[in-house]
């Protein structure tokens, strides 16, 4: 590898790092807030919040390498040429095409991390995750009460759980516990002075421990109270259902290759797209980020943006369709990549026209600045 050619590829990678730590930020200040309301409503321990966002964030990063990729070239590569580098380097006898294969033979080896983010590590991302959000969510009771707050124990508002204060003593107790239970014989109220639990993970229940307390049955038509005093009372609950989650972000290649759904199809087709997009937008940037400096470099960020949102959102919408059986499996996303590998050789070719076209002459009048005279005629 050429002195150049290493010059280039430096540029972009510290473009490339800058990139990524800040598009990962946003991307985990956007996603925090959903995981802090969750730890807020006690659907797992806030101890687990950082574990979890950092899952997230490596089942987000297959998505996020392309478009990192992308600003990072268009900056380096428009830095070379609004600095005149590009120019200096013709005027020297290197053509742009020698920097632009650097550029591109980079991006096969990003594009092959790309890969290996998106069939490896995005996978067992969404296993860990979904695996430790289960257990979290199945876990939370008593132990992750905040004080204060009410707290359904299963679904449809059957069970509630408030709590006025955590024991001193003991973290393991709450005080002044009222719970509510609803079902086919009516409404019942349960006070206590303090409580516990205990979670059998293998039985699937858990046991909510009431001491010294009093417990008023309604019935079903408000009419009658009973009131029973006890000192120690015992409710056993189902633990609560792990949410609803996509399977397949975890299954293998292969398992999605085997398979007859069109949902896993559109789920291979988007691992794949994760490296095909980090190979064509490097394509697309090229050409863009050769765009005249006397247009300004707003000229070449709107058309940047444009292209990424366009080819993005369209990719994204293929992939439902895919999904959802409106777009068949082949070409499926595949038409996406086509079009922007034709618009991306469009303005390879159009670039390159221009240069044939320009006075051998012209590049080295705008670096020295040399006056047009008799002898550059010709």
């Amino acid at each position: 590898m050429s002195i150049l050619s290493r010059y280039a590829i430096r540029l972009i990678l510290s473009y490339l790092a800058g990139v990524i730590v800040i598009v990962v930020a946003i991307f985990m200040v956007l996603h925090v807030t959903g995981i802090l309301g969750d730890a807020a409503e006690g659907d797992f321990p806030a101890g687990m919040l950082l574990h979890l966002l950092a899952l997230r964030t490596v089942m987000a990063l297959p998505s996020l390498l392309p478009v990192g990729l992308y600003v990072a070239v268009l900056l380096a590569m428009g830095r070379l040429y609004d600095d005149n580098e590009m120019t200096a380097l013709a005027t020297c006898g290197v053509p742009p095409r020698r920097i632009h294969a650097a550029v591109i033979a980079f991006s096969v080896l990003a594009a092959g991390a790309a890969a290996y983010l998106s069939f490896w590590a995005r996978p067992w991302a969404a296993v860990a995750f979904h695996a430790l959000r289960d257990q979290a969510v199945r876990e939370a009771g008593i132990g992750q009460i905040r004080p204060g707050r009410f707290y359904e124990l299963s679904g449809g508002a059957e069970q509630a759980v408030f709590s006025e204060a955590r024991s001193a003593d003991d973290p393991r107790f709450v005080e002044n516990v009222f719970v509510q239970q609803r079902d086919a014989d009516g409404l019942s109220i349960l006070y206590a002075a303090r409580a516990t639990e205990v979670v059998d993970l293998q039985l699937g229940y858990r046991f909510i421990r009431l001491f010294d307390g009093y417990r008023y049955d309604l019935g079903t038509n408000a009419k009658h109270c009973d009131i029973t005093r006890y000192e120690e009372l015992v409710i056993r609950t189902p633990l609560a259902d792990a949410p609803e989650k996509s399977q397949d972000h975890g299954l293998s290649a292969l398992a999605l290759a085997r398979s007859s759904d069109p949902e896993d199809a559109a789920e291979l087709q988007w691992r794949i797209a994760s490296p095909v997009s980090a190979f064509l937008l490097v394509l697309l940037a090229i050409p863009i980020s050769q765009i005249s400096p006397r247009r300004g470099q707003y000229a070449r960020l709107f058309v940047a943006i444009v292209l990424y949102v366009a080819y993005s959102q369209l990719l994204g919408t293929v992939k439902k369709w895919v999904a959802n059986g409106v777009w068949p499996t082949l070409p499926g996303t595949w038409a996406v990549h086509a079009l922007c590998l034709a618009i991306a050789l469009a303005l390879l070719a159009a670039h390159r026209l221009a240069d044939l076209h320009q006075p051998r002459w012209s590049a080295v009048r705008r670096v020295l600045g040399a006056k047009t005279g008799p002898e550059f005629n010709g």
